[in-house]
């Protein structure tokens, strides 16, 4: 595995076209959501927490954002391998890739989790193990088990390249998100359409962050198959 290559295809993947548009998407999908409740203050939650219509609506809301949230995963996830943004990327066998992507998160979490409790070495071992798993059932339409077999087969001999590559991403990602905080402290200070221009721009770059590291795994996966 050439960690020089997989870092460079990356950087590559995600400041191509395609990818500025899937950035465009999610941050209409959900960046404009997160710069609105920005703006909602305590005072305004607490007036309304007693009314039944606000737990109906936020019950209904927040099952639409999980379904939308796995759509969009799925989507970005076939976009970025594919290198072209389609809609059939997003539309395509949604109900098993979905319920397979959601069970390979539990199924994960609790592999890793256990890791951790044991060891904490084994828990960093799961994590890169079993990082190709989302991969195998979005592309490979695999289900939850298969995929999770064949994460584990895959990156074996390679963990601590894979742990060098996300280890080095993730490093930069924490790099730009931690520069980005600043100007959104200052904005909690400010009031009007300079605030809210000030969440906009770094719910953007946050956003570009996340699907940098979405295309390194997406990377490791095109590398080790």
């Amino acid at each position: 595995m050439d960690i020089g290559r997989v870092l460079g295809n990356t950087f590559k993947n995600v400041f191509s076209k395609h990818a500025f548009y899937l950035s465009l998407l999610s941050f209409v999908l959900f960046g404009i959501v997160s710069i609105a409740l920005a703006g909602v203050t305590p005072q305004t939650m607490a007036s309304t927490q007693l009314n039944p219509v606000f737990y109906a609506f936020a019950g209904i809301a927040g099952i639409l954002y999980i379904a939308l949230s796995i759509i969009v995963m799925i989507g970005v996830l076939r976009s970025l391998y594919h290198k072209e943004l389609r809609s059939e990327h997003f539309a395509e066998s949604l109900g098993f890739t979905g319920l397979n992507l959601i069970a390979d998160g539990i199924l994960s979490g609790i592999i890793i989790l256990i890791g951790f409790i044991l060891l904490i070495i084994p828990g960093f071992i799961a994590i890169v193990a079993l990082s190709l798993s989302p991969l195998y059932v979005v592309i490979d339409q695999d289900n939850v088990i298969d995929a999770i077999k064949k994460s584990w087969e895959r990156t074996q001999g390679h963990w601590l390249q894979i742990f060098a590559v996300v280890f080095i991403v993730w490093a930069i990602s924490l790099a730009i998100n931690l520069l980005t905080a600043i100007p959104d402290i200052v904005a909690g200070f400010i009031n009007g359409p300079a605030q809210y221009v000030i969440f906009a721009i770094t719910t953007y770059i946050s956003i570009y962050t996340s699907l940098l590291q979405t295309s390194t795994i997406v990377e490791l996966y095109r590398e080790l198959n």
